[in-house]
């Protein structure tokens, strides 16, 4: 059970202490975004970026996002990442400082195709899951301060990619999951354009796949659940507690049944909804339609009816459980991209947050319109200004200058 943030190491002041076991050492941009060209050196200190609505801070965070699998904190296609106006394809280039020396993982466009390849000390890499073994990069968005107001599919997704740090295999089967069920829609679509009946062994195919994977996935979101909701049992500071439970058709039947039982009774389900499914055009049962609830703890609370500020703190809490989760269970260092978030923290909350951020030991990119919101971490943060905005409206595209935070 994890403890008070107040009975957690205080490492303030200590940089030998605070430094991550793994780090980026340096961001070279090319044709993303807002960037031309961007090459940003890095210490192992917080990475604190201020700048106006539009500057391209975002941008650098969405980067960083691109390095582990799936596609990055905005979900964007591989398109939008391009740069107006420029021809050569977009490039994230980074070097990273480990216990065993530098490594370079560069994840980029493939040059006259349609294709987002991979590079690690420029081998060629199939996927970036071999990397997520080595590290967890996780964010944290203003879109998410919504999170519990907002649909199924944001709650879904934003705790897969808490899964995916748990456990990198989850990528492959969420992905191997929403291939078949789309193949399994398109046969039944089609065959009622024909008005024929479509192929019960084609089906049947798409279906034990879908059964399959789905059960892997209601495996690790349960696995990934109790091991969060043991460290989200007590505040981080001020930030509160939380009871966490997913409502869908696979967990639940999972904590009944065997995996091989329900994967039996997830392929008889979708055989018998075949024709609801080909009429409404859609997979009305599956772990694509699972639901993830969070209660404020200490007021006994759904979150969705909480204040915008609880909500926010509820969502924060969610994010540091999450790392010690993973430092705990798989002594695996992390990434932490923080988009706008000391927006509507009041001063206690925002130095509360840092501390905890600080005994993580994970490299922390934060960003901000003011410098003042980040001054109490003085020079254990490495701060930079960004300008230049989303069309680019310097020469270059985004600039990034350096500045020094300092304390009032």
């Amino acid at each position: 059970m994890t403890a008070a943030l107040t009975e957690r190491p205080a490492l303030v002041g200590a940089a030998e202490a605070t430094q991550p076991p793994l780090w980026i050492s340096r961001l070279v941009l090319q044709a993303f975004r807002s960037y031309d060209q961007l090459s940003l050196e890095l210490d192992a200190r917080f990475v604190v970026l201020t700048g106006q609505n539009g500057a391209g801070k975002t941008n650098l965070l969405e980067a960083v996002s691109l390095l582990s699998p799936g596609r990055g904190l905005r979900g964007a296609q591989l398109g939008e990442l391009q740069r107006l106006g420029q021809d050569q394809p977009w490039s994230v280039f980074t070097n990273w400082q480990t216990p065993l020396g530098e490594r370079r993982l560069h994840s980029y466009r493939e040059p006259g195709g349609d294709k987002r390849l991979h590079r690690l000390d420029g081998a060629a890499l199939k996927s970036l899951q071999g990397f997520a073994d080595l590290v967890a990069i996780t964010w944290l968005t203003p879109q998410q301060d919504g999170l519990f107001r907002g649909p199924s599919s944001d709650r879904r997704a934003f705790f897969d990619q808490l899964v995916l740090a748990l456990n990198p295999q989850h990528a492959r089967h969420l992905n191997a999951y929403s291939v078949s069920q789309r193949q399994r829609s398109k046969i039944l679509r089609e065959a009622a354009q024909r008005r024929q009946s479509a192929d019960p062994a084609w089906l049947a195919a798409t279906e034990d796949a879908m059964a399959r994977h789905g059960v892997a996935i209601a495996e690790s979101r349960l696995t990934a659940l109790e091991h969060l909701a043991e460290r989200l049992a007590q505040d981080f500071g001020p930030f509160p507690g939380a009871e966490l439970a997913l409502q869908g058709d696979f967990e639940a039947a999972l904590q009944q049944r065997s995996a091989v039982d329900v994967e039996d009774w997830a392929k008889s389900t979708w055989a018998r909804s075949r024709e609801q499914d080909q009429a409404t055009g859609r997979t009305q049962f599956g772990p694509h339609r699972s639901d993830l609830l969070v209660f404020h703890k200490a007021k006994g609370l759904p979150a969705q009816t909480c204040s915008t500020g609880e909500q926010k703190s509820l969502v924060i809490a969610l994010i540091l459980g999450h790392i010690y989760m993973i430092a705990a269970l798989r002594n695996m260092p992390a990434v932490l991209l923080l988009d706008e978030v000391a927006a509507h923290l009041d001063a206690g909350k925002r130095d509360a947050l840092f501390e905890a951020l600080l005994a993580l030991r994970a490299q922390v990119w934060m960003t901000g319109t003011e410098p003042t919101s980040f001054a109490s971490l003085g020079n254990r943060a490495q701060a930079f200004e960004v300008t230049g905005g989303e069309a680019g409206n310097t020469p270059s595209g985004g600039l990034v200058r350096p500045y020094d935070l300092h304390a009032p």
